[in-house]
């Protein structure tokens, strides 16, 4: 719960905690890593500063006219349901609190598309409470924001659009299962689930 960020201080929040957790599971891949719906940036500079070629597209150009150090001049304008890269190009694609905002089925094809043999895709996900099997999960998230909020320093609001998720949790595993098959999805701390699909060499 205090695992600490991958070298880049943008501020805290409930995505750029798991940073670190992301720049793992995209380290070493065979080609630079693509986040799409960046934001302003804040992961392309932490996995920059891992170690990892890393490039954004967001369709907002206020988000991107924004980029924080680190990002500046590696992040340009693309929806996620159609990604403006060519074909097995990407080492691996990284979709960080996207799928709610967009075309999920869409955007995970594009993802798989755009991804190299060997490469990955990792998703991290958000959803809401879908009944009694997922109110430990939801103490759980409750505790760890009060205690980190308090911990974790400025809050980091970036530039970008909110939205509320529809999908439950079992939807949202449901539906990366079906259009990443063989993805392994794990739910984390702060209302997130993290899945990871690796497609075939």
């Amino acid at each position: 719960m205090t695992e600490p960020r991958a070298g880049v201080d943008v501020g805290w929040n409930h995505n750029v905690h798991h940073h670190p957790r992301l720049c793992r599971l995209l380290a070493g891949l065979p080609a630079p890593v693509l986040d799409v719906g960046c934001g302003d940036g804040g992961l392309v500079a932490a996995l920059r500063a891992s170690g990892t070629p890393a490039w954004g597209c967001d369709p907002d150009p206020v988000a991107v006219a924004a980029a924080v150090p680190g990002a500046r001049g590696r992040l340009f304008r693309g929806s996620a349901e159609a990604l403006p890269v060519p074909d097995s190009s990407c080492g691996g694609v990284v979709l960080g609190a996207v799928l709610h905002h967009v075309d999920a089925a869409l955007a995970l094809a594009e993802a798989r598309r755009a991804v190299v043999p060997g490469g990955r895709v990792v998703v991290l996900s958000v959803a809401r409470t879908g009944g009694w099997r997922d109110l430990p999960a939801e103490a759980a998230d409750v505790l760890a924001h009060q205690v980190l909020s308090r911990t974790r320093g400025r809050w980091h609001e970036p530039p970008t659009a909110r939205a509320e998720p529809t999908r439950t949790w079992a939807e949202e595993a449901a539906l990366l299962q079906r259009h990443l098959p063989g993805a392994r999805t794990r739910r984390v701390r702060l209302w997130r689930s993290v899945t990871v699909w690796d497609a075939p060499a």
